[in-house]
């Protein structure tokens, strides 16, 4: 029976903060991990002249190599897309996820987020991979931040909110940054063979998305596609327009009123229509792939067999001790990840557990006898970092354990004796080789950290005297290395630019085989120990990966990616049919035969600039700060009402960059009342728990019934101050949050109808608590929650001993529940929401937010529940735009529902029945939502027929 400062934000201010929150998340993909910094740490600030580089304890080696590079990377762009960034730009490294992500938005103030884990495969070619990232990110920075004509004026009024780039499509965002992490380094996804790879698929099998679909791929499904493409597209612009084309493409778009008009900016830097310069783009690398294709087919293409046939991305494969079955890993877009297992002889394709990961070469491992498997899966630490720890799944008890806690190791490899196991450790940009033993979870350092060496996929030798390692060192070199059992003593059987990965040792020990792009196409190779010669083993079109060898010698099992994405396939292991490489013939990838080639960046970098790459800048080092980001950085005017009619208001809001510090704040004032109103909320996120503080004065108009025929609009105006704490708890499986408060209120309403009972009163007091639960799943193709449960529960009591002027007790309940039906994407849902008082007293509709009403008129709002049951399902999957409109349908789906809901306190209830068509849909390449055609029948209390347009998913 209240009306809160949270309704009220709900209410008036809550469209303004979408919109705003839309803009951010557009400019800046929502970071994967925990929601705020982990307060332990001690942060500090480095500055530089035009940086401020965040980090904590352990880090500043790291921050420094930021700030030389950062600076470096300004000078290069700047000069390049002819602008400047509006302020300075902040740096914040969090090394609290074990995946390799960066994002970056202009929004409120430059900032850039670093989680500073290397890649091993599939971001390209690199000599320093912080320098690729930073020039990406910073690409964003300056291309986002872009302000002129109009929008200049805007800012300059209103703050740094509105930027008409960042709502553009990711193909332009996403492919410009590509295009100049590769142009202005020795390195980027523009010069790599495994992103060369997807281009060259599509169009050798004629799959290649079209303009419209594209531009909107960064929302559905999601993927590379917006990074390939639009990286390959650039670099056409520019070669075949002149050296700056796609720099005044990106101006345009920045200076356009219509933040969409692509076309218009492709006419303006080419002379062509986007369209048009679109297919000339595609005619140029049909014509040179399909050149390319020939002259591997001349070569002989390998054959092999698909062992699998379920639509998934495959990875991983590895032979039972047997050789009867093969244990891979499988990850689809409308499902959990999980590790399957095939069974050769008869097809047999079954899931052996779920897995959680942020990466799909998770790396499985078997030990010695076959009864366990060893493989990598995340996990949250105090819920603020998300890592890699080893778990053991037992084959025969079908149970699963973890092995390591907290200690960021992936890669595992169990030796042929079962007495160790290698991993690959994790930390700040760094890794290192572990050894662990697994019974005494004992876990033992082989190799000193270093930035200018990294491991990743260690391999066992058959007889466990050494094992094999992929290893990047300074300079772009990514060879295999084989160590001895100690990892002190080692040697690299290859040392040239290629990217050697994923090692693997054949029974007999005489070879290594390894992924290789070194032909420009990522092929098998194999390196006989004895002879030192080097072997190509496949000659394919798109990629061969992750070679795995049978117990007995006789096959190969590896990864090959087709249109459909990566699949196992399998092969006769036969050195008589493999090429002898001659080793002084490899030429770097940048001349290979699949390979687009960039220029090396020292031409298109002043040498001076080149000499003085590593030399350290001026910098400061001091206590992190917040004030210097938490000022307000904008504000929204918007029309309102009060009591009296008319009323004008203003929104702002804040935040530090770490997020310790946050705060809203809302101030109106009333025309004709000459009433001024306030609404100020601040979160505090320096300890564990947040700590939240609101205060108020605030008018609201309420929706109520007394009765079935009779409804009420009534305005209330309340004043009040509210302080709660939040405890999130975060783990792999599910997230539930604790809060708990104090609250008190004065208020009062406009009038109230003689014949309903309530307590008009002058001040309420109240302690409240409350617990959010949840464990439920969505992928990418899925028509809605797919698995798992939320609910919710809450309790308030109002205390005449605190000085409320009543007394009483309030409890809220809301339960969801989804359940997957074995057919694809069908789902069975059910919602149930109860709203209860000891007093019976009614309650303002505006607070029954929990009880989704769809079929019925309110009713006489007391002691209420809501229950409905709806069978979804898909219908069609239409994936199509209109030209290059900023319009995209994604799919049609409908529902079947039943919906029942009354008053506890009488036998008023209603029921009904029907359906509904759904679609969904994305505008303006950023907002996405449901289109909800409904046609309800009501059984009880009479019949009648209603249908309804609505926006939103129903829950």
């Amino acid at each position: 029976m209240r009306i809160t400062a949270s309704r009220y934000v709900t209410q008036c201010c809550m469209p303004l903060c979408l919109l705003l929150l839309v803009l951010v998340a557009q400019a800046s993909p929502i970071p994967i991990g925990p929601s705020k910094v982990d307060p332990s740490l001690d942060w500090r600030t480095l500055e530089t002249e035009h940086f401020s580089i965040h980090f904590y304890q352990g880090e500043e080696q790291l921050a420094l190599r930021i700030a030389t590079i950062t600076e470096r990377v300004r000078k290069r762009l700047t000069q390049a897309m002819q602008c400047r960034p509006s302020g300075r730009t902040h740096i914040v490294i969090n090394d609290s996820v074990d995946v390799v992500n960066a994002v970056a938005t202009p929004m409120l103030y430059n900032q850039i987020y670093v989680y500073p884990t290397q890649p091993v495969l599939g971001l390209g070619h690199f000599e320093d991979w912080l320098e690729s990232l930073l020039l990406h990110e910073y690409t964003h920075i300056l291309d986002m931040g872009q302000v002129e004509g109009l929008t200049e004026i805007v800012q300059s009024v209103f703050g740094k909110l509105w930027f008409p780039k960042a709502l553009n499509s990711r193909l332009f965002l996403e492919g410009y940054a590509v295009y100049n992490e590769t142009h202005y380094s020795n390195g980027g996804r523009g010069r790599d063979p495994y992103t060369e790879m997807f281009l060259r698929e599509s169009f050798l099998a004629d799959d290649v998305p079209s303009l419209r679909r594209l531009l909107f791929w960064g929302i559905y499904p999601g993927g590379h596609q917006p990074y390939t493409y639009g990286g390959a597209f650039f670099r056409y612009m520019d070669e075949k327009y002149g050296a700056a084309s796609s720099h005044t493409f990106q101006r345009y778009l920045a200076s356009d009123l219509w933040p969409w008009n692509a076309d218009g900016a492709a006419r303006l830097s080419t002379a062509r229509p986007l369209r048009l310069l679109w297919e000339e783009w595609k005619q140029e690398l049909l014509q040179r792939y399909r050149q390319q294709e020939a002259a591997v087919r001349r070569q002989g293409v390998t054959k092999s067999q698909s062992v699998v046939n379920s639509k998934s991305s495959k990875w991983s494969p590895i032979w039972s001790p047997t050789g009867d079955n093969i244990y891979y890993f499988s990850a689809k877009t409308d499902a959990q990840p999980e590790i399957r297992q095939i069974e050769l002889r008869s097809g047999r394709d079954t899931s052996v557990t779920d897995l959680h990961t942020l990466t799909k070469h998770v790396g499985l491992s078997l030990s010695p006898d076959g009864t366990q498997l060893l493989f990598p899966q995340i996990g949250f630490h105090r819920s603020f970092s998300v890592s890699h720890d080893l778990w053991i799944r037992d084959l025969q008890r079908n149970k699963t354990w973890r092995l390591t806690e907290a200690e960021r190791v992936t890669d595992p490899a169990w030796s042929p004796n079962g007495q160790v196991i290698l991993a690959v450790k994790n930390d700040q940009g760094k890794t290192q080789l572990v050894s662990i033993e697994p019974k005494m979870k004992r876990i033992r350092m082989l190799q000193p950290q270093s930035p200018e060496l990294r491991f990743s996929e260690p391999a066992w030798a058959p007889d466990s005297n050494a094992f094999a390692v992929s290893a990047w060192q300074k300079g772009g070199y990514q060879d295999i290395w084989v160590f001895d059992t100690e990892g002190q003593t080692g040697y690299p059987l290859l040392h040239d630019k290629a990217w050697d990965v994923s090692p693997c040792w054949t029974p007999d020990g005489k070879y290594v085989l390894f992924a290789s792009d070194r032909t420009g196409v990522y092929n098998l190779f194999a390196y006989q120990l004895e002879t030192k010669r080097l072997y190509q083993v496949t000659n394919v079109l798109s990629g061969a990966f992750d070679p795995s060898v049978s117990p007995d010698g006789t096959q190969i099992a590896f990864v090959i990616y087709s249109k459909d994405g990566f699949n196992i396939h399998t092969m006769a292991f036969d050195p008589a049919e493999w090429r002898l490489v001659h080793q002084d013939s490899y030429t770097d990838p940048s001349g290979a035969l699949f390979f687009t080639g960039y220029q090396k960046v020292t031409q298109n970098v002043d040498a001076t600039q080149n000499m003085q790459a590593n030399q350290p800048v001026p910098y400061r080092i001091h206590p992190y700060r917040s004030f210097s980001t938490l000022l307000p950085r904008f504000w929204i005017p918007y029309p309102t009402a009060d009591e009296s009619g008319l009323a004008v208001g203003a929104l702002t809001a804040g935040r530090d960059v770490l997020g310790k510090h946050s705060y809203a704040a809302v101030a109106q004032y009333g025309v004709s009342s000459r009433r001024p109103g306030y609404f100020l909320q601040y979160v505090n996120d320096q300890f564990y728990p947040s700590i939240g503080l609101t205060f108020w004065d605030m008018p609201e108009i309420v929706h109520f019934r007394s009765r079935p025929e009779n409804r009420l609009f009534t305005w209330h105006r309340s004043r009040g101050v509210s302080a709660q704490i939040n405890l999130p708890h975060t783990t792999v499986g599910y997230q539930q949050e604790f809060r708990l408060g104090i609250e008190t209120e004065r208020s009062a309403f406009q009038d109230w109808p003689q014949d309903v009972e309530f307590p008009l009163a002058t001040r309420l007091v109240d302690l409240f608590i409350g617990w959010n639960f949840s464990n439920t799943h969505r992928y990418p193709r899925g028509i809605s929650q797919t698995n798992g449960v939320k609910c919710s529960l809450f309790y308030r009591k109002y205390l005449a001993r605190l000085g409320s002027t009543v007394n009483l007790s309030e409890i809220l309940v809301d339960a969801q529940l989804y359940l997957g039906i074995p057919f694809d994407r069908h789902v069975l849902a059910w919602k149930g929401s109860l709203v209860y008082n000891n007093r019976d007293l009614p309650m303002f509709q505006s607070q029954l937010n929990a009880l989704a009403i769809r079929s019925f008129e309110s009713l006489y709002v007391g002691n209420q529940f809501f229950s409905t049951l709806e069978y979804r399902f898909p219908i069609i999957e239409i994936r199509r735009g209109w030209q290059i409109l900023p319009l995209f349908l994604e799919q049609l789906h409908g529902a079947m529902f039943a919906d029942l809901t009354g008053t506890l306190s009488s036998s008023n209830q209603q029921l009904a029945i029907g359906s509904e068509m759904r679609l969904d849909a994305s505008a303006g390449y950023i907002l996405r939502s449901t289109l909800k055609l409904s046609l309800a029948l009501k059984l009880k209390p009479k019949r009648k027929l209603r249908a309804f347009v609505q926006i939103g998913e129903t829950f």
